[in-house]
């Protein structure tokens, strides 16, 4: 919040470059999240370990070979830790549905699936920020790297790449500074404010960006059409979402490091009935990994207006993935629905909780707690109060720790007890 509240407005507009994306874009909240906005103009928050290279990551534990001996789970000496999850913003995670089994079948895993005896936690990399102190990933010359790196492996040649911020707003913030007697020399607010964190580059037919997290970004200038058979309407489906998303992946995924790519596509709707399809794949391979990139990562591909042609594509990391703490023994899906009944989650729909006869859907996901990346089960619930006219059904999000209580220092409490 110290970051958030000195950076100076011409460095927050610079970062936001808006994009008329109508009909691919990603899971919507029921009340906009005013946060994502200002979170997408302080890049540092999020971190990709595997394109710093910084060591002990967590890419060194996702890609290790199959056959690696682990440490038995109750062998290990594991770490108890903060299980609460990062606020997500104002309103309540939420998506609209016609029906509940639009909410998507993508996830790496699926009800009815065995839960797996142990997963990962990772150190939330991002936990110095409670403490006031700015993380970033990239510096300017790795990002410049990167950049020209991916780009080359597009096929597409680069000449100049443009740091943010460039030398001459870093000067002009220095005067703004001097002008309000401060000396930038001994001003944290300096070095916050100055501290490059993006890079950007044209080629003939494409515009990229790479952020100090390693977000790579390609602007089509020369959008791809797509052929008949893969573009989207408002009567395609998810099936139609995901046959394209594989079909784009097909052409990029590979340069870009995504390996066997699985999709990973959504489906949800605006207020008015609008249908939203977001196109995207992750890696496969491990359980841990697709995890991972389903909260986190992956590679997302954005259509113009018509559904027609791809006009955009981008490859996200991992956000605060940091240091393996341990493989932590965890609950069953049964067991997580259990203290879900008791109201034993972490949730942000104010509504009141209908019943778990509304259960609509159950997902083992990876979240961001301020201590912590741990595994949860993310149960999305029918709230029959806010059913719409036109038959649209709004669901929202519940999280139980998937871990087991006894690792875990702050188990969430009753939410129904809260309420009463």
């Amino acid at each position: 919040m110290r970051a958030i509240g000195l950076l100076e407005e011409d460095l927050v507009l610079e970062a936001q470059r808006p994009e008329r994306l109508q009909v691919i874009r990603r899971r919507r909240w029921v009340a906009l999240a005013a946060c994502a906005a200002l979170l997408m103009a302080l890049p540092w928050l999020r971190m990709a370990p595997w394109l710093s290279g910084g060591a002990g990551s967590a890419q060194d534990s996702l890609q290790a070979e199959a056959g690696e001996n682990r440490e038995d789970a109750a062998e290990q000496t594991l770490e108890p830790f903060f299980a609460d999850v990062a606020a997500g913003g104002f309103g309540f995670e939420g998506v609209l549905a016609y029906d509940a089994q639009e909410l998507g079948g993508t996830g790496p895993w699926q009800e009815g699936q065995t839960t797996p005896q142990t997963l990962p936690v990772y150190r939330n990399q991002n936990d110095l920020l409670a403490e006031g102190a700015v993380q970033f990933g990239l510096d300017a010359q790795q990002m410049e790297q990167q950049l020209r790196a991916l780009a080359a492996a597009l096929g597409y040649e680069v000449d100049a790449v443009r740091i943010i911020p460039d030398a001459q707003q870093i000067a002009a913030y220095r005067q703004r500074l001097e002008q309000q007697g401060r000396d930038p020399d001994t001003d944290p607010n300096y070095e916050i404010n100055t501290r490059p964190y993006s890079a950007s580059a044209e080629a003939e037919g494409a515009e990229f960006e790479i952020l100090t997290t390693g977000e790579f970004t390609v602007r089509l200038t020369e959008p791809l059409k797509l052929p008949q058979e893969y573009r989207l309407t408002q009567q395609s489906t998810l099936a139609d979402a995901e046959r394209t998303s594989l079909y784009l992946a097909g052409l990029y995924a590979e340069q870009l490091g995504t390996v066997n790519p699985q999709p990973q596509a959504q489906v949800t709707y605006s207020d008015s009935g609008e249908k939203k399809l977001t196109l995207a794949v992750r890696s496969g391979g491990t359980l841990e990994r697709q995890l991972l990139e389903f909260g986190f990562g992956g590679l997302q591909f954005y259509l113009d207006e018509t559904g027609n042609a791809c006009t955009m594509f981008r490859l996200w990391g991992t956000q605060a993935v940091g240091e393996k703490m341990g493989d932590y023994p965890l609950i069953s899906a049964e067991e997580a629905a259990a203290l879900l009944a008791e109201g034993s989650c972490y949730t942000s729909v104010t509504e009141p909780f209908p019943g778990v006869e509304y259960l609509a859907r159950t997902e083992l996901v990876y979240r961001e707690g301020t201590q912590a990346v741990a595994p949860y089960y993310r149960f999305w619930v029918e709230l029959p109060a806010l059913a719409q006219e036109n038959g649209l059904r709004t669901f929202g999000a519940y999280y139980v720790p998937a871990v087991k209580a006894e690792y875990l220092i702050d188990p969430p409490l009753s939410q129904w007890k809260m309420g009463e």
